[in-house]
């Protein structure tokens, strides 16, 4: 094994692409190629691969902001890499549910997926679409959901930068009635009122556009008239918070 040191190597003939090779049994395997303009390119071998290393990748000429980086056999990119063109491109999904049933006392905002929260991590140049469905459960007679809303926080506790995305209003039917697109009702004697119905919203989350970073995400209901119960148990389904990163 020979090793040659230099500071610079250039090609023998002034204006040519200089040349690395590898070697296979004695015969010379063409890598890539350094053009006269300073350009890296691989026309000698349309099939050479590039490997990152297991602990390490691409980063920006700061030399500490990742582009494209390896960890466990996992490859990410960086959340400074913006994506451009093609816009309306599906970039992830992120999806939760829980069959927890909840309850919640009249005048109180109650949590819908229980302590279920949905995280995701996105780049700068998205937006987030989040839809939410639940079947609501029973109630107590007179017992109805008048609001709605979905709730951003960039910690797990939402105590820090909590925003209201996007709030619904009205009443959405009451235990006492069939709900308005509801599927069934079932009338019990005594002072309960069992109705099954479907209930879900969607929006999407166009103040973080511009922003690249990990956001967490949640759906509270307001409940009138009497506690309700909402998901699982034997007066309900399963409630699910479904996010999807589309680039812009």
């Amino acid at each position: 094994m020979s090793l040659i040191k230099a500071n610079t190597i250039k090609p023998v003939t002034a204006g040519t692409d200089l040349s690395l090779q590898g070697d296979s049994g004695g015969s010379a395997v063409d890598c890539l190629n350094i053009t006269s303009a300073g350009d890296i390119n691989f026309t000698g071998n349309t099939d050479a691969k590039i490997k990152l290393p297991s602990a390490g990748g691409i980063y920006e000429s700061d030399g500490s902001t990742p582009v494209l980086t390896e960890s466990g056999g996992v490859v990410s990119l960086g959340s400074a890499v913006v994506i451009t063109g093609g816009a309306g491109k599906l970039l992830q999904t992120q999806y939760v549910s829980t069959d927890t049933a909840v309850s919640t006392a009249a005048g109180q905002w109650g949590l819908l997926l229980h302590t279920t929260y949905l995280t995701i991590t996105k780049v700068a140049g998205s937006n987030i679409f989040l839809q939410w469905g639940t079947q609501w459960g029973k109630g107590n007679e007179g017992s109805y959901v008048t609001k709605t809303k979905i709730e951003r926080a960039t910690n797990i506790g939402f105590t820090e930068n909590l925003v209201e995305l996007d709030s619904v209003s009205g009443d959405t039917g009451s235990s006492t009635e069939q709900p308005g697109g509801g599927v069934g009702y079932t009338g019990f004697t005594g002072d309960k009122s069992q109705w099954s119905g479907n209930f879900g919203h969607t929006t999407i989350d166009v103040s973080l556009t511009a922003t690249a970073g990990t956001y967490y995400y949640r759906v509270q209901y307001y409940v009138t008239g009497g506690s309700i119960q909402v998901g699982g148990g034997d007066g309900g389904g399963i409630s699910t918070l479904y996010a999807m990163e589309i680039s812009t």
